[in-house]
């Protein structure tokens, strides 16, 4: 004997997968207005000040921003395309499958990006690239294609095409530590 129908375990269902979409959706705003008014001089972790935080979510918002530019750094916009890609599977297919690896897979891609971003020098102020990224995305851009087109098998390789031009030696030890000593 059934205590709750099919069909109402399916509508429930539904339902709930929809509300997290409405949720994921909504942190996918809120990260892009708090990124966006972020400002170094609001009171944060780093800043004790008394004047009033510029941020949209006020005191709140100002310490969220603050950490997770500290801890991103300009790869944090990236983090309101995860969740606006949950949210849209979440609406439409009413189910997020494998989001364990999903979420283990947006943190470590994150923390490539950020790499990247911090070995090219991008600086994302308030939302916007200026022109001078334009050419250093085009340049990575480029060494994708040329990586993706040779069908380069070897990860340590195409570390080392894209990080050749400005190799940092956090990112040698970085290399040497995960991938191991190939090149």
């Amino acid at each position: 004997m059934q205590l709750i129908s099919k069909t109402y375990k399916s509508f429930i269902s539904n339902r709930l997968a929809e509300i997290s979409g409405l949720v994921f959706l909504g942190l996918a705003f809120l990260t892009f207005g708090v990124l966006f008014s972020y400002s170094s001089l609001d009171p944060s972790f780093n800043n004790i000040t008394d004047q009033e935080a510029q941020n949209i979510l006020g005191f709140t918002g100002a310490k969220i921003a603050d950490l997770l530019i500290q801890i991103l750094g300009s790869s944090s916009y990236i983090l309101m395309l995860f969740f606006l890609t949950w949210s849209y599977r979440l609406i439409i297919f009413k189910k997020l499958p494998y989001f364990i690896i999903n979420l283990f897979s947006s943190i470590a891609s994150l923390l490539i990006i950020g790499l990247i971003f911090l070995t090219y020098e991008v600086q994302i102020l308030h939302g916007f690239l200026s022109l001078e990224i334009f050419n250093n995305l085009i340049d990575i851009s480029v060494n994708l294609i040329f990586l993706f087109k040779k069908s380069f098998t070897n990860l340590s390789l195409a570390l080392t095409i894209i990080v050749s031009n400005k190799e940092s030696s956090l990112l040698k030890l970085l290399r040497i530590l995960v991938i191991g000593n190939l090149i």
